[in-house]
């Protein structure tokens, strides 16, 4: 979003203060895919694309902090914010594990899923 042009900013996020937009910001994009559902994000993708904001993609926290990782649910939040239309990058991607062997599984068992995703366009690690 162009903060600075004003007719680059969507109506909904006028008038909010610059706390009030990076609480909201942390609270709705830090672990976008480990634990929202993905509908708001789809949401508000389109809501920028409606008011004309000329919007690539989307970038999507990664945050895993437990081993157990249900593949179909990370497939299902892809899915519905895939279904703005945008590309999806898939930023901070993290798994948090004490034990390496499952925690390597896991990254293969994500980053195969990640990458087969055809909304995905790029994945940017957070470390290992």
């Amino acid at each position: 979003m162009f903060w600075g042009v004003d007719q680059f900013v969507p109506q909904w996020l006028k008038g909010k203060s610059r706390s009030e937009l990076l609480a909201s910001m942390k609270k709705h994009v830090h672990e976008v895919i480990s634990r929202t559902t993905g509908k708001g994000i789809k949401t508000q993708a389109l809501r920028l694309k409606n008011d004309g904001i000329p919007v690539y993609g989307l970038g999507l926290e990664g945050h895993f902090y437990t081993h157990d990782i249900d593949m179909d649910v990370l497939k299902y939040r892809l899915d519905k914010i895939a279904e703005s239309g945008l590309k999806l990058w898939i930023t901070e991607l993290t798994l948090s594990d004490t034990d390496n062997n499952r925690k390597a599984a896991n990254l293969e068992k994500v980053m195969t899923l990640l990458f087969s995703h055809p909304a995905v366009e790029g994945i940017l690690l957070w470390g290992f």
